[in-house]
């Protein structure tokens, strides 16, 4: 016999998706059945080894298109002969039931009538028992044959079919295609574990199928497609012999944008936190993000403007931008929301305008200028949109010619710090362009300007200085320029004066933003000698700007006791006092000789000033070892208004001793002799020589006359 092998081909198609992710292929797998009948004729249990070894199974029919594909196949096949024909299948008894080979049960015996659960297509609707093994039986029907079930004995030799399983994996390249309409996109099939039979490839995209042949080993395809103007499906189909479709669809989808903002523009608040929220729709996975200046804003909460991103579905993302408070204004500006993974063209980001309110500040806010010397003040605003500056005196803009002695700049600018500077530089002229300049700043937002005032003060004093003499009655007039609301006053030592009395102030003119105060002075005391200021307020600070008078006196000088016996070993303090301003400055002499400040039996302590009288003292102490210390000691003051020295002297007295050497002498005539006569003391003592109660002649020409041979002054002797 030889051997007739036919091959039947059911593909039982399961489609399953994979969901959708990016680290999968989307595809379906089609698990079949292919059947082969083997024209070699064996009973039961030979043909049953026979499928095993070949890595089958005798077949079941378990639905009816298993059954329609059979009766198909065995009906197209030309090599029957005979009016019956039988094949062995899958079916036997076991006991009151038959089953397939896989165990499940298809027909049960209750009492002498047959069951059945699920597909059956028995001959007369029930098993005939004519054996324990069902069998595919044709029975011939004019040209071909009527098939049905039938049983018959097991040992029988006849015709058997062979089923086995066949996995073919159909897959694309992507889960789903996007691209903008018009253009071109590529796809990838692909078909991997073909084993036996052929497969029919097409795909049908925008309603029209495209076949790619037939493949019966791995296969791969790429095709490009250009997307059209709505969002289509395409279907890559796979068609067996004679055997169902086992279809993959993906949807393709016309990419596209819509991006929306909830607002265009806010103006940051210094109380509230305030935001916009920015969505991008209509295409796959997209992805919303604020920029500023190209630089991704802050995803962190911490900072002043931050961003929120969220994904509300495939098709949507949501980034919400928010400005707190305190929001600087190098932070305000254009802020720009992009759909980043969008590559399909066209002007599809949207702006959103952070407004910032303008500030301003001038610095310094008040300056004291000295006339000639230049002094420049800087008005800086920060805000955006960056604002808009000028310097103005009574309303008029000041002229921007750096010929002047008063102009201001042109404005420069900081883009990234949304800042705005200009300076006004003033040299004046004459007082009377002191006074208030305004830095007006026109508002960026809505509202009025704002503005920020400077004060370029000056203030004078005539005269700066006086000597006094007592009685006599002095003015010293103070005038103020650039305050806008003048003020000023005179004081000493940080009290006012009066408006009354020996010194006295008095307002003796006042016009706009100019001042002029006196003060008038007769001295009744050196202790009201000194510095006077006038003071003006400052319009920068609770500080106060001003200048000094000098109301100097002549020093004089005292000093006491203005002699004194002083016994040896016992000390005697001395006290020099001096009063004039400026406070003059003393010390002690002996003849030409500073004493000493270093303790010692002689010295003088430091000077000690009372200020509140102008009054200077120092003091000489005096223990004397020697004879030769006695004598006058001065005071010296160094005058504080002429630079000429004033003095005051003490005595420094000393008690006076007396010794004559030899006290007695053997004389001869003829022969001359001296006799010695010394004295210490201070003042210096007279010392003369006599005899009987009369002086002794000082004329040498006389045999006895006496004479002054030796003065010595630092010895007193």
């Amino acid at each position: 016999m030889y051997l007739k092998t036919v091959l039947f081909v059911l593909i039982a198609c399961m489609l399953a998706i994979a969901g959708l992710s990016l680290l999968c292929t989307d595809g379906v797998t089609c698990q079949g059945r292919y059947f082969r009948l083997f024209g070699t004729q064996r009973n039961y249990a030979e043909a049953r080894t026979a499928c095993l070894d070949g890595g089958g199974e005798l077949t079941s029919i378990p639905d009816q298109q298993t059954q329609n594909q059979l009766v198909k196949q065995a009906n197209n096949y030309n090599g029957w002969s005979g009016s019956e024909i039988l094949v062995y299948t899958g079916g036997y008894r076991v006991g009151n039931t038959y089953q397939w080979q896989n165990g499940t049960v298809y027909a049960t015996k209750v009492s002498s009538s047959w069951t059945h659960t699920g597909y059956n297509a028995w001959e007369f609707n029930h098993p005939r028992e004519y054996g324990d093994c069902m069998m595919f039986c044709g029975q011939r029907s004019g040209s071909s044959y009527f098939w049905t079930w039938y049983t018959a004995q097991c040992t029988l030799e006849r015709y058997y079919i062979c089923s086995y399983l066949e996995t073919r994996e159909l897959s694309l390249d992507q889960s789903q295609y996007s691209a903008v309409a018009g253009q071109t996109f590529i796809i990838v099939i692909s078909i991997s574990r073909q084993s036996t039979q052929p497969l029919d490839i097409s795909y049908t995209f925008n309603g029209v199928t495209t076949s790619l042949g037939t493949s019966t080993t791995n296969y791969s395809s790429t095709q490009t497609l250009t997307m059209p103007r709505r969002d289509t499906t395409i279907t890559v189909n796979v068609v067996g012999f004679s055997v169902p479709s086992c279809p993959l669809s993906v949807t393709s989808q016309v990419k596209q944008v819509k991006s929306t903002l909830t607002s265009t523009s806010i103006v940051a608040s210094s109380t509230q936190r305030k935001s916009v929220s920015c969505t991008i729709t209509r295409y796959s996975r997209p992805t919303a993000r604020w920029f500023r200046n190209s630089a991704q804003v802050s995803t962190s909460s911490s900072s002043n403007v931050y961003q929120s991103l969220t994904n509300v579905d495939s098709f949507t993302a949501v980034s919400t931008l928010y400005i707190k408070p305190g929001t600087q204004a190098g932070e305000g500006g254009k802020y720009v929301c992009k759909p980043t993974n969008w590559n399909g063209g066209g002007n599809v980001d949207k702006t959103f305008t952070v407004n910032v309110a303008a500030r301003i500040n001038t610095s310094p806010s008040a300056e004291v200028v000295t006339l000639g010397v230049q002094q420049i003040f800087t008005c800086t605003s920060y805000g955006f949109p960056i604002p808009t500056m000028t310097w103005k005196r009574h309303d008029d803009s000041v002229s921007t010619s750096n010929g002047r002695n008063i102009y201001q700049s042109s404005q420069t600018v900081t883009t990234s710090q949304n800042k705005a500077v200009r300076k006004l530089y003033v040299t004046l002229g004459d007082y009377s362009e002191a006074g208030q300049y305004t830095c007006e700043v026109s508002s960026n937002i809505v509202g009025p300007a704002i503005t920020s005032v400077i004060q370029a003060q000056a203030i004078t004093v005539s005269p700066s200085s006086h000597v006094f003499v007592m009685g006599n009655q002095q003015m010293f007039t103070c005038t103020s320029y650039g305050h806008t609301t003048p003020q000023i006053t005179w004081k000493r030592n940080g009290n006012l004066v009066g408006s009354s009395g020996n010194i006295y102030q008095t307002i003796i003119n006042t016009l706009g933003d100019k001042i002029i105060r006196t003060v008038s002075i007769t001295l009744q005391h050196i202790s009201e000698a000194g510095e006077y200021s006038c003071e003006v307020p400052s319009a920068e600070t609770e500080a106060y700007l001003m200048r000094n008078i000098q109301v100097q006196v002549a020093a004089n000088v005292s000093t006491s006791p203005a002699e004194h016996v002083v016994k040896f070993g016992v000390q005697q303090v001395f006290t020099c006092s001096s009063y004039g301003f400026s406070i003059p400055q003393i010390t002690w002499k002996k003849g030409s000789k500073y004493v000493t400040t270093t303790t010692s039996n002689i010295y003088q302590t430091s000077q000690e000033a009372t200020a509140l009288l102008n009054k200077v003292v120092r003091k000489l102490y005096v223990t004397l070892d020697d004879y030769g210390e006695a004598g006058k000691y001065t005071c010296e003051v160094v005058s504080n208004v002429n630079g000429y020295a004033k003095c005051s002297d003490v005595q420094v007295l000393v008690d006076s001793n007396l010794t004559a050497l030899p006290t007695t002498k053997v004389m001869k005539f003829g022969v001359q002799y001296i006799f010695t006569c010394t004295s210490y003391g201070y003042p210096r003592p007279p010392s003369f020589w006599s005899r009987n109660g009369t002086q002794v002649i000082k004329n040498s020409s006389y045999n006895i006359y006496q004479r002054r041979t030796l003065i010595s002054y630092p010895e007193n002797k």
